[in-house]
């Protein structure tokens, strides 16, 4: 099995684009569901957009020479690989997806802000931040239908 080796870069790009997807998600399944369903899609959705711009801010402000140093052993690409199929699954419904992805994001964050603590405190904060949002969510959606 070929090892998964990052640059914090070309990790963060991972992470935005599989964010996006999550983000694409939620704006269509907001238009496919009741209206108390549909509005927690929606706040959903407006989460992801801000960790998305949280994250570019970041990284902006990454030191390049950290932004090359090499990362090893993240073992995320089946987390990612886990996001598709489920956004993709055409016999779950949306509401069992969402707390589906919430699980795989979570996960996905804490083994990244573990992983890059010391090479980007912030990016690692605001991930180990992210990862409680995503429980939040996740607990929204575990309690939505009780």
């Amino acid at each position: 099995m070929d090892e998964e080796r990052y640059t914090l870069s070309s990790l963060i790009r991972k992470l935005l684009t599989i964010q996006d997807k999550i983000k694409e998600f939620y704006e269509k399944a907001a238009k496919e569901s009741e209206v108390k369903l549909s509005n927690l899609f929606s706040l959903f959705y407006k989460e992801y957009e801000e960790i998305n711009k949280k994250l570019i801010e970041a990284m902006e402000r990454t030191i390049t020479e950290f932004v090359l140093e090499p990362i090893y052993n993240l073992k995320i690409g089946h987390h990612i690989n886990n996001v598709m199929e489920i956004i993709s699954n055409k016999d779950i419904s949306n509401h069992e997806k969402a707390k589906h992805i919430e699980k795989e994001i979570m996960t996905l964050y804490d083994n990244i802000s573990d992983k890059i603590k010391n090479l980007s405190p912030e990016i690692s904060n605001l991930l180990a931040n992210e990862n409680k949002k995503a429980r939040l969510r996740l607990e929204k959606l575990k309690n939505f239908y009780s």
